[in-house]
This record gives C-alpha cells, sequence and structure tokens, in this order.
C-alpha cells in the first residue's frame, strides 16, 4: 500500500471537526468528467454557508481536496 500524503486526511479531519459540535457528517456533492475509467471528478462541500471545492483523479481525492479548501478557508486547524 502506497504511503498517505499529508492532504489525505482532510476529510477525516472535516468530518471529526462537524461531529465534535454535533453537527453530523457534511455533505458532499460529486460530479464525474470523462469516461468512466479515465476521467477527473470534482467535489464540492457547503460549510457554515460557504461552499468550497476541489478535484482530482478520484472521488475520494476530489473529496479530499474539498474538504482541505474547506478547512483552510474557515481556518480550522487539521
Amino acid at each position: 500500500m502506497p504511503a498517505q500524503q499529508p492532504g489525505d486526511h482532510s476529510k477525516m479531519a472535516l468530518n471529526n471537526h462537524f461531529q465534535a459540535y454535533g453537527w453530523g457528517a457534511p455533505h458532499y456533492k460529486d460530479a464525474h468528467d470523462g469516461r468512466q475509467h479515465d476521467g477527473s471528478w470534482t467535489s464540492s462541500v457547503i460549510v457554515s454557508g460557504y461552499k468550497f471545492e476541489g478535484s482530482g483523479p478520484s472521488k475520494l481525492k476530489a473529496q479530499n481536496a474539498a474538504a482541505k479548501s474547506a478547512l483552510q478557508g474557515l481556518r480550522i486547524p487539521h
């Protein structure tokens, strides 16, 4: 299994922040562009009325990118 990069835990960090405040889990909206096995994903998450987006070669990487954007934009330590 390849080593995980530092940004790979952003979705988990955002989920933990939501749960710590009793907000449940954040909801991600995902979209795929391109062929089924060869394309890119975009993901967005809305936190406190702000929309944060990310993209990547997989849905999980796009969600992690969106979560990282949210954590940075809201200055939530992770």
